[in-house]
This record gives C-alpha cells, sequence and structure tokens, in this order.
C-alpha cells in the first residue's frame, strides 16, 4: 500500500488576489465599526441626559457659591463660629437663617 503524504500549502489561501486572513481581518473591523456606529448615539444620549445632570448636581453640592451671596450674615457668622468649643453655632446664625 502506498500512503500519501499531505501536500504543504506554498503560502497563504489567496481570494481575489488578498491573502484570505486580510479580508477576514476587513471583515471583522468593519462588524466593529458598524456595532459602534450603532451603540454611539444611544451612548451619547445617555451621557448627556443622565451622567452630565447628575455629575453637575454633585459638583454643586459639594461647593455652591451662591450660598454666601444670598445669606451673607449666615455665611459671616458659621466662619465665626468654632465647632470645637460648641457642637452648635450660635444663636444668631440660627437668627439670621430665619430671616
Amino acid at each position: 500500500m502506498a500512503s500519501v503524504a499531505p501536500t504543504a500549502s506554498a503560502g497563504p489561501i489567496m481570494v481575489d488576489g488578498v491573502p484570505l486572513k486580510q479580508r477576514l481581518a476587513r471583515a471583522e473591523r468593519n462588524k466593529r465599526l458598524t456595532a459602534l456606529a450603532m451603540v454611539a448615539p444611544l451612548l451619547l444620549f445617555i451621557i448627556f441626559s443622565f451622567v452630565v445632570p447628575i455629575g453637575d448636581m454633585l459638583f454643586r453640592s459639594v461647593d455652591n457659591p451662591r450660598f454666601s451671596l444670598l445669606m451673607p450674615e449666615t455665611t459671616a457668622g458659621l466662619a465665626q463660629w468654632n465647632p470645637k468649643e460648641s457642637d452648635l453655632p450660635p444663636e444668631e446664625v440660627f437668627a439670621s437663617l430665619h430671616k
């Protein structure tokens, strides 16, 4: 019995003059770009509708410069208060809040 040895290919598989590996890579890249193009509008909508407003509110909740403009007497009273000396601010601070 004669055994037939498998033939070794001389080079890459070519399709229309382009290696198959390159064509597959290009097809995968096109699929990824198409998927990204389909997801991008939704991602932008979520970012601008939810993430940006929540981030803005969080930033303003930590530092609000309008407070010192709207309540200068309260701000001045709180600046003079030392929390190590007493647990609560002086009575004048509470009175200025009530005005």
